[in-house]
């Protein structure tokens, strides 16, 4: 099974997920990736970035269409801390991402409540259409 970042280093994913949840409360602002305020696609660069150094111009340069198909992120069925869940408006363009801390909690920069926890399993996101999981592929 295609693990890439427990094959990075066994505590990247601790290191991603204390770093996500360090970002709770910066409120949302469109294109933003600081802490002033971030978009989702803005808080995952950041903290994809933090997180791995090494790899920080590649993860800064993401955009949305990359989380799709950049071929940079790998989908998975069930994901693990520290992978994304995104809810695509179509194919090629997800509407929302975020990082998974649990077995069904993610957090991510969302509009009505800035940098947040919240549930793909439950309550409004559990009503989305579709969700689809990446596990980042260069750091097999």
């Amino acid at each position: 099974m295609f693990d890439g970042l427990h094959g990075h280093d066994g505590n990247t994913r601790a290191r991603i997920v204390a770093l996500a949840r360090s970002y709770l409360g910066v409120p949302y602002r469109w294109g933003g990736r600081t802490r002033r305020g971030m978009d989702g696609t803005g808080f995952v660069s950041v903290v994809y970035a933090s997180a791995l150094p090494d790899r920080r111009a590649r993860f800064m340069a993401l955009d949305a269409e990359s989380l799709m198909d950049g071929g940079l992120f790998e989908p998975v069925a069930e994901p693990l801390p520290g992978d994304l869940v995104l809810f695509p408006q179509d194919q090629h363009t997800p509407a929302h991402v975020a990082i998974v801390v649990d077995g069904d909690g993610f957090i991510g920069a969302q509009s009505a409540t800035g940098v947040a926890l919240a549930s793909y399993r439950r309550g409004w996101w559990a009503e989305r259409p579709v969700r689809l999981f990446r596990r980042c592929a260069e750091l097999a």
